[in-house]
């Protein structure tokens, strides 16, 4: 027996919308948050998808989240503009922001947004996406809402993973889609090693004590690696001040931890910047010069063992096209996990069939 289910994409999007329907989400709102974790899914990225379901519906039903959260833009001048997430479910505040962003870039030829008063909001990738998929720029940052990463040097968890996204419109090719966390590997592929009862690789983390540890809940008691060292650690730290001090949200022990933290909403920053490239060039021609640049990339003599060149987001637009095709790969425990969420709250959408 595999011990992977295989999920169709418009099942596991309906169970998900009814799943925050259920705990007082408005439809729009649900469907908003489907969308964000399901396509963080469809395009491999599991960490960020509906694992995260049952946190964001413990948060609700604890009132540590609003879920009629309404965002607003509550100061604006000129091509910035500052959003208070009303402590809805992040995607809805974040969403929002970027679409100001979008609007402001379109009119200004730039735009930049900050987000206070939010909670975690899936990928980054999702909202640098809705710029390039207009034609824009899209740049998307945020605390990661836990804090995970010790500063470089020492033991404590004071920093979150604190991932970065650029999202760069191409025209033949897919749009290039840079999608980083600040650490070697982000917390939620921990968290599903986890569930898979596996391991990590060595590297990736560290226990309560400072030493390397491969055991996965070892690792969720400690704390992540920065990537490339002191650099990963000095892009959290500076994500952070982005994202988080000039919005004004949470930072350091400020962050309520989403799975762990039940006594304080979380207040989480993002922060949001988009460029019309048609303000520096003619219209189209910066799509036509990435796609050069892409088939440059390709170009490139093979290393030994390599099979081909890639460029950043391009494997996760096939591993879109491919799941689509075929349904989404979900371990057995998190689909049981969530079903058992479901029946609960009265969702009778099954997700475990052929």
């Amino acid at each position: 027996m595999s011990d992977v289910i295989l999920v169709e994409e418009g099942r596991i999007r309906r169970w998900t919308a009814a799943m925050f329907e259920a705990v007082d989400v408005s439809p729009r709102d649900a469907e908003l948050v489907s969308d964000n974790l399901v396509t963080a899914d469809l395009r491999g990225v599991f960490s960020h998808g509906v694992l995260r379901v049952p946190t964001y519906v413990e948060r609700i039903r604890a009132g540590l989240v609003a879920a009629g959260g309404r965002p607003s833009i509550v100061r604006e001048s000129g091509a910035t503009a500052l959003v208070d997430g009303d402590n809805a479910l992040g995607p809805v505040a974040a969403g929002l922001a970027m679409e100001v962003a979008i609007a402001r870039a379109r009119e200004l030829g730039t735009s930049t947004v900050g987000v206070r008063h939010s909670n975690h909001f899936g990928t980054c990738a999702h909202y640098a996406m809705m710029a390039s998929a207009q034609g824009l720029i899209g740049i998307c940052a945020t605390v990661s809402g836990t804090n995970i990463m010790a500063p470089w040097g020492g033991i404590d968890r004071m920093l979150g993973n604190n991932p970065l996204a650029v999202a760069v419109p191409a025209r033949r090719h897919p749009d290039v889609v840079l999608d980083i966390a600040m650490s070697v590997a982000a917390r939620g592929k921990i968290l599903m090693e986890a569930k898979r009862d596996g391991t990590i690789p060595e590297g990736w983390a560290l226990d309560g004590e400072g030493r390397p540890t491969t055991d996965p809940e070892t690792a969720i008691a400690g704390s992540v690696l920065p990537m490339a060292g002191h650099k990963g650690y000095g892009l959290a730290f500076v994500v952070a001040l982005l994202a988080a001090l000039l919005p004004g949200a949470a930072f350091g022990p400020e962050i309520a931890e989403p799975a762990e933290e039940w006594s304080r909403p979380g207040d989480v920053g993002h922060w949001m910047q988009v460029i019309d490239p048609s303000r520096l060039r003619e219209q189209g021609t910066f799509e036509d010069a990435v796609d050069r640049a892409v088939d440059l990339m390709h170009a490139s003599r093979l290393a030994p063992l390599a099979t081909e060149v890639l460029v950043p987001g391009e494997l996760e637009a096939r591993t879109l096209d491919r799941q689509r095709r075929e349904g989404i790969p979900y371990p057995h425990q998190l689909i049981e996990e969530l079903e058992a969420l479901g029946a609960g709250a009265g969702v009778a959408v099954p997700l475990a069939v052929p």
